[in-house]
């Protein structure tokens, strides 16, 4: 078979197997591109914020005692954390700011305690805390499922009272 022959054979085989091979790069380009958790954090409206709460809200973390499951929740709170940015910046300038910025001040403060003592080991890592820190880990966990609560309560009706038309 002539060189021109086969060429004319493998040449639509070759091009048909680079296509495909570039095509999920650039799928994956474009996915990265418009993924907005590989960019700075994007701020949620007090609605979607107040949804996210009652969602994580839901959580086991927030559903059990404090002491049984305070150790295994680093991304619960990571989560509730990222939320309450969201929460305070949403929140400024409304009437009611003042209560949603101290409720959600309580929780981030309780979670800065509970994460200062060690209470909650990096993921993949077994808990490291002794018997020694343990009942301060408890009382600064059931800060934050409290605090949870009372966040929810106050954001709660803002989210209404902002959601009506004027």
């Amino acid at each position: 078979m002539p060189l021109l022959d086969r060429l004319r054979v493998r040449l639509p085989v070759v091009l048909l197997a680079v296509g495909l091979a570039v095509l999920p790069a650039a799928g994956c380009a474009s996915a990265n591109q418009q993924n907005p958790a590989s960019g700075p954090a994007q701020s949620l409206s007090l609605a979607d914020a107040l949804d996210k709460l009652e969602a994580i809200s839901q959580d086991e973390c927030d559903t059990q005692p404090p002491a049984t499951v305070y150790s295994g929740c680093t991304r619960f709170l990571t989560e509730l954390a990222n939320t309450l940015n969201s929460v305070r910046s949403e929140a400024a300038g409304l009437p009611q700011s003042a209560a949603v910025t101290a409720a959600a001040n309580t929780i981030t403060s309780a979670i800065n305690d509970f994460n200062q003592r060690g209470c909650a080991p990096p993921p993949g890592l077994p808990p490291s805390a002794g018997a020694a820190t343990q009942a301060p880990c408890v009382t600064d966990f059931a800060r934050i499922q409290a605090g949870l609560r009372q966040l929810i309560a106050v954001l709660s009706p803002v989210v209404s009272r902002s959601a009506t038309p004027s």
